[in-house]
């Protein structure tokens, strides 16, 4: 067996020392990874074609370089079939899948599955995946061993541990940069290497077309095996199909892609790299394929296998450089230098992506149960020692890789086993809404037991090998035949990937339907829900309001919902039955001025979906068929991805009466065609009081739709807050009214929004309604003059102290403050800055008093914001004390209407629902559901007499409307 020469292991090192030499530059000089996001993700400064080649050789790797070809060699070219699944694969993942990561933004691709099912679900799949992507780097770092092993007599041992530290070295060092330039470079030298063999091949028989000839001769040349035999080992249903879900698992959820295409700056630079990753694996896919054939002809009369000079057919090619090459220095270097890079290029995308996973989805949430944050700092230094752990734990790994027989066929079924159930998974929560946890968990276990059980079940039957000659060996050829095994483990690799993404979905969808669940009503230990992200490919499928499923206690509520927020339960109330769900776009579809004739339907393109075959709901049940208002109507607001901070918003306006009964009256007068955020309100105010059940569910699309279009903020599927939206609503309200107004008033007449001279425009609706009066009161003590200046509010904001009252605050609202230092106040009357004494007090009582609760303050030494959970009580009447000494109604006496609560720990975690007073009893709406509940239940939302940071449901908006008006 010729050896290497001193010029090919310079060519090795040149490897060896590039390689470990850009890891160098990106600590040193290229980043210096100062942050996890740098670390994992590149700042989301890459370029797209290193991106593109990284997708490509993270996974046509060493075990491609040796798999492929030597499969070409012995079983022919029908594998060459599979490159069609690429592009079957590719759209779909770029459009539909990449996009919801891309929304989500975190370094590990997981947190989607928290975010839409749950925990549990996140660390089962998580779990799943560090299994999976170690077995796999196993294969690929033995397979370079296998290379050295079969040519220069050095050790599986010494390479597999080499190897391992060379790679986790730079990828540990350098980070993900690191990771994708050294990708570029290793790609190269993959394709000059498997290029060698092809042209060496070529020189020696003639010729490209002599090799094809060859080929055809020994019966290698097959593309057209249309066999519907599952049996078959490869055939074009298997694989297509069974490639196609083979490399959509791979490129639409599997955390290393991914987290390649997320270190580009959007999302249409990550689909190009996508896109053009495609070309580049075809390419290099049936390059390889052709090498197969070019190392046939080199071999057709003395097949070394059948010889014994090798052991197994992976090492075919190891042999081939050596038998062609070795007469020139360095050329047999660069061909085990190629090798080695497809092995590293795997190896060190392993590294990051693990030590990504076990950071976000282990180490973080730990932290976070002490009530900690990690910072960035120790993130990157956790992070490091992640990846020399994992780095040190493929090398383990690694030694067991020989057991698992041939390469390709190991990494394909330990992808199939694994790959199938977990794209089944993330498609079950992106484009089945009605699926909950319960149902994901039982179909993602299952169906990976079932992937194992073929997969690993059984030793596999022998495959039949095409002939091979050993005419010139000296010996005669011996005939291999199958035995008996069971057919269902003869079965395609490529199937299981099949096998496992449809049997998840089955598994799941027939759990959803076998286990008829009860409908939990949440309040305290158990799991809120808020939605934070969704994606925009996906938009079209939240036209239909999701039918959401409840779980028992101590699982979740999941619908549309995906940002879950773990919230302490103190009791909870099952409901067997549910209000239909009205699917409608906020109102009829004809003009607004046009009036609705009688028994036309008041929502023209809402349609009932009537669940468990009920016609009287459990609130109906609740409040009594003899206690229920008349003309008074329940209905749910269903949540868009995130919405729940509009919904709950919506329900607390809605029952303040004086705003309702104004809003139903703009519908009733207003005769524009031109939709506005007001239209779309009046329109879905209209809908919920026209409707001819008294319950149910509606689907605020038109409203959401254009929310989205007028404020560029809300146009996402983030965190948002509630008192920002109510804000907003109601200033654009009163902006669209002074225009509309404007715009109605002939040339020449009178402006509504204020004449020429300046003066204010004439008050709207809205001012009637919400604003008050402020007058800050200032006294100079130095002569003892008072100025005061009025300010007008559509709410007042107040801090929270612990253990208080909403009187106590508001009276803390108008407390005395000097200013003095830095602060003083300009005296008009001494012409010069003099210490003061300021206060607010209120001059005007408005008819509806919105208090703002501040729950978020940013605390330094954290750098965020937290939210403060401190019990505040609200009283069901309030009489304000802080009224000035000419105030307009100082005796107006309020009740509390509705209260907006938030649910979580935090102002970007968490969840909105609502409570409201109508006629006498109080309603719980958190999102689509309605509930009764007692008015006791209102001291749950007072806050927490601890001063510990965890999750609790606070009121945060409080609705008084004046009795007077009632």
């Amino acid at each position: 067996m010729a050896t290497l020469t001193a010029a090919d292991y310079a060519v090795i090192g040149a490897l060896i020392l590039i390689s470990s030499g850009i890891g160098v530059y990106y600590w040193l000089i290229g980043g210096r990874q100062k942050s996890t996001e740098e670390y994992f993700m590149a700042n989301k400064s890459m370029r797209m074609i290193p991106v593109a080649i990284g997708l490509m050789v993270s996974y046509l790797s060493a075990v491609s370089l040796l798999g492929v070809s030597s499969e070409n060699y012995v079983y022919g070219t029908q594998y060459a079939v599979i490159n069609i699944s690429y592009g079957l694969a590719t759209p779909l993942a770029a459009y539909f899948y990449l996009p919801v990561f891309f929304k989500l933004g975190t370094a590990s691709t997981f947190e989607y599955l928290q975010k839409r099912f749950g925990t549990t679900t996140r660390l089962i799949a998580s779990f799943a995946f560090l299994l999976q992507l170690l077995l796999y780097s196993g294969v690929v770092l033995y397979a370079p061993a296998l290379a050295l092993e079969a040519t220069t007599g050095l050790s599986t041992t010494a390479s597999v541990i080499g190897l391992g530290l060379i790679c986790t070295f730079y990828s540990t060092i350098g980070g993900i940069k690191a990771v994708l330039i050294t990708d570029v470079f290793q790609g190269l030298l993959m394709l000059i290497a498997v290029v060698t063999v092809i042209v060496t091949a070529a020189v020696a028989t003639g010729g490209l077309d002599r090799i094809w000839q060859i080929a055809e001769e020994g019966s290698r040349l097959e593309f057209n095996n249309i066999s519907p035999d599952p049996t078959v080992r490869h055939t074009w249903w298997s694989l297509t199909l069974g490639g196609f879900f083979t490399y959509l698992s791979l490129y639409s959820v599997n955390q290393v892609q991914v987290q390649r295409m997320l270190t580009v700056s959007n999302l249409a630079a990550a689909q190009r790299a996508l896109w053009w990753s495609w070309p580049m694996a075809s390419i290099m896919s049936l390059t390889l394929c052709f090498s197969g054939l070019a190392m046939y002809a080199k071999y057709r009369n003395c097949d070394p296998l059948t010889e014994g000079r090798i052991s197994s057919n992976d090492q075919l090619m190891p042999l081939y450089v050596m038998d062609m090459l070795s007469d020139y220095p360095g050329v047999p270097g660069l061909f085990i230098a190629g090798i080695f890079s497809a092995g590293l290029s795997t190896i060190s995308a392993t590294v990051n992506s693990l030590s990504a996973v076990i950071l976000e989805d282990y180490i973080k949430p730990l932290w976070r149960i002490r009530n900690k944050d990690l910072s960035a700092t120790t993130s990157i230094i956790i992070s490091k020692i992640l990846a020399l752990v994992v780095g040190l734990s493929c090398v383990a790994v690694g030694f067991l890789a020989q057991y698992l027989g041939g390469l390709l066929q190991a990494a394909l079924t330990i992808f199939g086993v694994v790959g199938g159930p977990m794209l089944g998974l993330y498609t079950l929560g992106m484009f089945l809404p009605s699926c909950n946890q319960k149902g994901a968990i039982a179909g993602f276990i299952l169906s990976l037991m079932f992937s194992l059980w073929i997969g690993f079940g059984q030793p596999k039957p022998p495959i039949p090998r095409l002939n091979v000659s050993t005419d010139d060996c000296g010996f005669n050829n011996t005939i291999m035949f199958r035995d008996g095994k069971s057919l269902i483990y003869t079965n395609s690799r490529y199937e299981l990937h099949l096998h496992g993404g449809i049997g998840t979905s089955a598994i799941s969808g027939s759990f959803r339907l076998i286990h008829r669940e009860h409908r939990t009503r949440v309040r305290r230990w158990g799991i809120h829900v808020a939605a934070n992200l969704s994606s925009r490919s996906i938009l079209p499928l939240l036209s239909h309001p999701p039918v959401s499923s409840y779980a028992t206690i101590g699982s979740t509520r999941r619908g549309r919902d995906i940002t879950v927020e773990f919230v302490h339960v103190r009791h909870v109330e099952r409901r067997q039955e549910a209000a239909p769900l009205l699917q409608c776009d906020d109102g009829p579809t004809s003009s607004p001025s046009a009036p609705l004739t009688d028994g036309e339907d008041a929502l023209a393109e809402c349609r009932q979906i009537p669940v468990n075959g009920t016609t009287i709901s459990q609130l109906e049940r609740d409040i009594g068929s003899d206690q229920f208002p008349p003309n008074e109507h329940y209905f749910g607001l269903v949540n868009f991805g995130n919405t729940c901070y509009s919904n709950s918003v919506l329900q607390a306006l809605y029952f303040c009466r004086p705003f309702r009964e104004k809003v139903l009256e703009y519908k009733a007068r207003n005769k524009r065609t031109k939709e506005t955020l007001l239209t779309c309100l009046a329109d879905l105010f209209y809908s919920i009081a026209t409707q001819k059940k008294k319950v149910g569910s509606i689907a605020p699309k038109k409203f959401i739709a254009r929310l989205r279009k007028e404020k560029e903020e809300f146009d996402n599927y983030m965190q948002q807050d509630a008192h920002e939206f109510l804000n907003f609503l109601i200033n654009h309200i009163n902006e669209i009214i002074l225009a509309e107004r404007t715009q109605s008033k002939p040339t020449g007449g009178k402006c509504g929004a204020g004449d020429a001279a300046g003066s204010p425009p004439e008050p709207t609706w809205v001012h009637e309604i919400f604003q008050g009066i402020l007058t800050s009161e200032t006294r100079c003590l130095n002569c003892e003059t008072v100025s005061s200046k009025d300010e007008d509010f559509f709410d007042l904001q107040v801090d929270v102290d612990q253990n208080t009252s909403i009187t106590h605050c508001l009276r803390c609202f108008s407390n005395t403050e000097t200013l003095c230092s830095d602060n003083k106040f300009k005296c008009d009357h001494c012409s010069s800055y003099q210490e003061a004494q300021k206060r607010m007090r209120v001059k005007k009582l408005p008819m509806i008093l919105a208090l703002h609760l501040k729950r978020f303050k940013y605390v330094e030494q954290y750098n965020r914001h937290i939210k403060v959970s401190h019990r505040v009580v609200f009283p069901l009447e309030l009489r304000l004390f802080n009224t000035s000494d000419d105030a307009v109604n100082p005796d107006r006496l309020y009740d509390l209407v509705a209260v907006v609560i938030h649910c979580g720990s935090g102002p970007n975690r968490g969840h909105y629902i609502s409570i409201v007073k109508s006629h006498g009893f109080w309603l719980l709406f958190d999102d689509d559901m309605v509930d009764k509940i007692d008015a006791s239940t209102i001291e749950d939302f007072y806050g927490l007499t601890s001063d510990i940071q965890k999750s609790s449901e606070t009121g945060y908006i409080l609705f008084y409307q004046s009795r007077d008006c009632s």
